[in-house]
């Protein structure tokens, strides 16, 4: 037997459960170059840790909330942060929890809960998104919005 929910049930489900995940102030790590699984950071963070990868910028205090119709969280921007180093942000690790600049410097996975996303440009489709995803190390950069679409499969 299979149990079919509506998309408007399906979407309030997972946007309650992402929301609940991420109640909290959070923090977002950006990078460039090509976006790895969950697991891959999960199993060798050394490679994604800020000292020896792509690591661009870092976040914190950011939050969602759900908005309107057609969009199932929207991004509350966290404040402008300074570039640590030259590059395209391309994708990010969005932390379920405010994970500080020190733990994503750090050998030990800071948090096991994240979701990994895209970024783009103000007209891509990422989930993160900036006026102009080249970031120039040592200035401030803010992200310009984010959102998880509510779209029907």
């Amino acid at each position: 037997m299979t149990l079919a929910f509506h998309p408007n049930i399906r979407n309030l489900y997972l946007g309650r459960g992402i929301a609940a995940a991420f109640s909290t102030g959070f923090a977002i790590s950006v990078y460039s170059g090509a976006q790895p699984t969950a697991a891959q950071i999960a199993g060798n963070w050394t490679l994604y840790n800020e000292p020896t990868s792509n690591f661009l910028v870092h976040y914190t205090s950011a939050g969602w909330m759900q908005p309107s119709a057609g969009i199932l969280l929207q991004l509350i921007v966290p404040p402008p942060q300074t570039v640590l180093k030259t590059g395209t942000a391309s994708w990010a690790i969005v932390w379920s929890s405010n994970v500080n600049l020190g733990a994503v410097q750090g050998s030990t996975l800071p948090s096991t809960s994240f979701l990994v996303v895209a970024c783009s440009n103000g007209t891509g489709q990422g989930v993160i998104r900036f006026s102009n995803p080249s970031l120039t190390a040592g200035v401030s950069t803010s992200i310009l919005d984010g959102s998880i679409g509510a779209y029907t499969i």
